[in-house]
């Protein structure tokens, strides 16, 4: 976890449950905003999915 002025930020060398994926994958599908690259909408959610945390289920109900 990397601590900015805006909040926390997760940095991985791997995807957490995802162990057969590499990351590569995930950072061929990034968007970027303002200079900064963001995981797409797919991979959000499967990465959500993966953690299975309370706080992710709660997200996962409320994106698109």
């Amino acid at each position: 976890m990397l601590g900015t002025t805006f909040g926390y930020v997760d940095m991985f060398d791997f995807l957490p449950g995802i162990p057969d994926v590499p990351v590569e994958a995930l950072l061929q599908d990034i968007h970027v905003s303002q200079g900064c690259p963001f995981v797409s909408l797919e991979w959000l959610k499967r990465l959500k999915r993966a953690s299975n945390r309370p706080i992710d289920q709660i997200d996962l109900e409320h994106l698109p």
